[in-house]
């Protein structure tokens, strides 16, 4: 009865992610790519907004930025709290899975458990990632408009490939 309730539910979470992906990836049909590509050619240049750095671009760009003491003081207090809060995280995180993982090889499993167990693992996944979004948001209120400026400008000179998003996951943000 178990194995019937896991299958099902195997095969419903199969189902629903593959629905998912085919409502994600349609293809545009020909009018509306040439649309697209009309409307943006004749768009007015937008000025990009001020960056909102991760810590380490600006630690290691606290030179270029005239960065004071007290600047450089509080991004490296900044970096170890949100280091030590990510780690933290991360550790719970892992703890979780390893328990998941031992219901699965225990034999000790049910679709309760493993709902509350990936739900909280989500939530922790989601703290992680607000956490290194407020340590952008916590560095830009360190900087000055005029550092905010230049450190756009660095950035633009060095022909760095702008990322998808700013939202994607950086590895202790630091997306160099």
């Amino acid at each position: 009865m178990m194995r019937k309730t896991l299958a099902l539910l195997a095969a419903g979470a199969v189902f629903a992610a593959g629905a998912a992906i085919a409502t994600i990836i349609q293809p545009k049909p020909p009018a509306a790519i040439a649309a697209t590509e009309v409307a943006t050619a004749h768009a007015p240049k937008v000025t990009p907004e001020p960056p909102h750095p991760s810590i380490a671009k600006v630690l290691d760009r606290a030179d270029d930025l005239h960065l004071s003491d007290f600047q450089r003081q509080q991004l490296r207090a900044l970096s170890a709290r949100v280091q030590a809060e990510a780690q933290a995280l991360r550790q719970e995180i892992a703890n979780l899975e390893a328990r998941l993982e031992r219901g699965f090889t225990e034999n000790h499993i049910d679709p309760v458990r493993i709902d509350g167990l990936t739900t909280r693992i989500g939530q922790l996944e989601g703290r992680l990632r607000a956490t290194r979004l407020m340590a952008r948001l916590d560095t830009r209120a360190l900087l000055l408009p005029e550092q905010l400026a230049q450190l756009g400008s660095l950035h633009r000179n060095d022909g760095d490939m702008p990322q998808a998003s700013m939202l994607e996951a950086d590895p202790l943000f630091d997306e160099r």
